[in-house]
């Protein structure tokens, strides 16, 4: 039956229902699976579209406390809720906080979402943000440990957006003498030079390629 709650409840947000309908079933589905922190998931999502912050911060507390304390119990969550909410549930509280402009607690649980996801580009680029006056050491630590053993790709791209810092430096490793070692430094000048050198070796080439190709068609 919780399955089926979740089709319908699913089913009926996707069509807007009203509210009142959303939330009747909801509250009943809640009743009758406890444990299914989707159905108090879903419900706080709705509270904060609405711009009830405090009701959604609670409701987001209790999802979140059911899904840690059944993470807790078992090694997969067993409930259709199932672990792939857990991010998205994180970074619902994240926005929450946000909204009622507790910073710490935004950073917080956007650290949770993207230690259960972390190829979460929106999430990471809003960490990202909240992190940037914290000091350098402090951020490197933090993305070292959210990213241990993982891919890097997303978070290479985001800080390659960014300003040149010690936390690039660190994550952007490229070759020394590079224009990408020098933008991630920095160093301005010296990646328009190498840039300029690589326009002129791109020419060179492609004259040698022309070339080539005017012998093949003799």
């Amino acid at each position: 039956r919780e399955k089926l709650y979740t089709n319908l409840i699913s089913a009926r947000l996707k069509l807007k229902a009203p509210r009142k309908e959303l939330y009747e079933l909801l509250e009943k589905a809640e009743r009758e699976f406890p444990q299914a922190y989707l159905f108090l998931g879903w419900q706080a999502a709705l509270c904060f579209d609405e711009g009830r912050l405090d009701e959604a911060r609670t409701l987001s507390g209790k999802c979140l406390a059911v899904s840690r304390e059944e993470q807790a119990q078992t090694a997969e969550c067993m409930t259709t809720s199932g672990v792939a909410n857990l991010p998205v549930f994180e970074s619902l509280a994240a926005r929450i906080a946000r909204a009622r402009g507790e910073e710490a607690e935004e950073a917080e649980h956007l650290r949770r979402s993207l230690s259960l996801w972390p190829g979460q580009k929106e999430v990471l680029r809003r960490y990202l943000q909240v992190i940037e006056l914290w000091p350098d050491e402090r951020q490197i630590g933090c993305l070292k440990q959210l990213f241990a053993g993982k891919n890097t790709d997303v978070l290479e791209v985001l800080l390659a957006e960014g300003v040149p810092s010690a936390v690039t430096q660190h994550f952007l490793r490229r070759p020394a003498g590079s224009y990408a070692a020098a933008a991630a430094a920095g160093d301005w000048g010296q990646a328009a030079d190498l840039a300029a050198a690589e326009v002129r070796a791109a020419r060179e080439d492609g004259g040698r390629d022309q070339r080539g190709w005017t012998d093949v068609q003799r």
